[in-house]
């Protein structure tokens, strides 16, 4: 019986860290088109974008964040106006909702 419930938690981990994967996946597609259209020569491939997502710390503002801290230095832009830009380019995936937060660009989904 212990078996079968440490088997059923390990597996709904693996299911959610699955589909976590799958949406920053989704998303660091979608912000790699508008990191595209809004800033010229950025440098960034779809796995720095995909490396940059955290975790907001509370459910309620969203279920993932960007933080547009390291592209300042590329844009040469306060990160706040980053996330501004992006989100007017962005294309935002069927299932989420685009939050601004200041220096972060959040998602809903």
């Amino acid at each position: 019986m212990k078996l079968r419930l440490l088997k059923a938690e390990i597996m709904t981990k693996v299911t959610t860290q699955t589909l976590h994967r799958k949406d920053y996946l989704l998303l660091a597609q979608a912000l790699l088109k508008a990191l595209d259209q809004a800033f010229d020569n950025h440098g960034q491939d779809l796995e720095s974008i995909y490396n940059n997502f955290a975790e907001p710390p509370k459910l309620e503002l969203a279920h993932y964040a960007f933080p547009c801290f390291f592209l300042a230095k590329i844009a040469k832009k306060a990160p706040p106006q980053i996330a501004q830009e992006l989100a007017s380019k962005l294309a935002v995936p069927t299932g989420f909702e685009a939050v601004l937060a200041g220096p972060y660009l959040n998602f809903k989904a």
